[in-house]
């Protein structure tokens, strides 16, 4: 059985250099500086204080309404 989690989705990138946690690649998380008017309901928008390019990392058990299998 495949569950919905981070760690068999193809979306979801696990860094070498960390324990259990990785990058997700999915066009439904996005930087609020690269936001428009007209957006999906099914979105999370991030940012950080200054402006600069932000990032969020999951950890390979997260679940996720936009799992795609590998």
């Amino acid at each position: 059985m495949t569950y919905k989690i981070c760690e068999n989705c193809k979306y979801w990138a696990h860094p070498k250099n960390d324990h259990d946690y990785g990058v997700c690649s999915s066009d439904k998380f996005i930087y609020q500086g690269d936001i428009g008017k007209d957006l999906p309901l099914d979105l999370l928008t991030y940012g950080d204080y200054d402006g600069y390019s932000a990032f969020f990392e999951t950890g390979s058990k997260f679940g996720c309404i936009h799992w795609v299998g590998k």
